[in-house]
């Protein structure tokens, strides 16, 4: 009997691990995962949009600049390490650089301004310290990372070698998923508060978020009449969210697909299946 127990949990443990290996050469798998990841990036930025600093005051001297030290990408930024520098100096800490972007030696991670006659000034290397760059994008503090992938997935299914305009639809039905998301309010309860008064950080634009998302899809699909039709009424339902912001940024990028397409498609008949549906959109 006890044999017979451990040749089942050996044959039950064998046919879920095939039954893993198997699904992770799926195409939805890696599409879910990625949608995962993002999801919980944005879900982060959206209760904390400054990383819990201050919003960034537009037209202001900017200070001194801080540069990288090394070569790679901005993985995570220390606001309460940016912040005990400003304290010590009792200045201001303003971020250039977010999660994300690259930096390289003459790059400006930030600018630091101290008060006239400060007894201490900011350490150039502390400061620099706070930014933690790394060789790859991370997906945990960088959102755009995120919908850069999803618009890979989709670019590389649009290739020539793999013509899977199916995998681009699903990639598409996941990024209105995700921006419908964003575009949710946050609750009092779950908000972040702004703790870091003398750190101020950019929120993140809407317009990048939609080009990482969006552009390369709308370039590689301009000849399919399939994805035309399915950016559009993504775009179409994007607009009706409450959010005036997404509404104008969707109506932007739902010309620009068209346009795209306009250039692109060859048969009539498609142009003008395509121009019906942006009309009724």
């Amino acid at each position: 009997m006890l044999t017979l127990l451990v040749f089942a949990i050996v044959i039950l443990t064998f046919v879920r691990w095939v039954d893993r290996i198997a699904r992770l050469g799926r195409m939805g798998t890696a599409i879910g995962a990625v949608e995962q990841a993002t999801a919980a990036a944005m879900r982060r930025r959206r209760r904390a949009p400054h990383l819990q600093g201050v919003p960034s005051l537009p037209l202001q001297p900017l200070g001194r600049a801080i540069y990288a030290r090394s070569v790679g990408y901005v993985q995570y930024v220390d606001v309460s390490a940016l912040q005990a520098c400003a304290e010590r100096a009792q200045g201001q800490v303003v971020v250039l650089a977010l999660p994300g972007k690259f930096a390289a030696p003459g790059v400006p991670l930030a600018h630091v301004s101290a008060p006239p006659g400060a007894v201490r000034d900011f350490d150039p290397q502390q400061v620099a310290q706070a930014f933690q760059i790394g060789d790859q994008r991370k997906f945990d503090d960088d959102p755009r990372f995120g919908l850069v992938v999803l618009s890979q997935i989709a670019g590389r299914a649009l290739s020539p070698a793999v013509n899977d305009p199916g995998t681009a639809i699903d990639v598409i039905g996941t990024l209105v998923r995700l921006f419908t998301q964003w575009s949710e309010p946050v609750a009092g309860d779950d908000a972040a508060s702004d703790v870091h008064n003398r750190v101020e950080v950019p929120s993140l634009s809407l317009q990048d978020l939609f080009d990482d998302a969006f552009t390369s899809i709308a370039r590689d699909g301009a000849e399919s009449i399939e994805v035309g039709v399915r950016l559009q009424k993504a775009f179409a339902s994007l607009g009706q969210l409450d959010d005036r912001a997404i509404a104008g940024v969707s109506r932007h990028h739902a010309r620009l697909a068209l346009d795209r397409a306009c250039l692109a498609l060859e048969l009539p008949h498609d142009l003008a299946t395509l121009r019906a549906v942006a009309e009724q959109e």
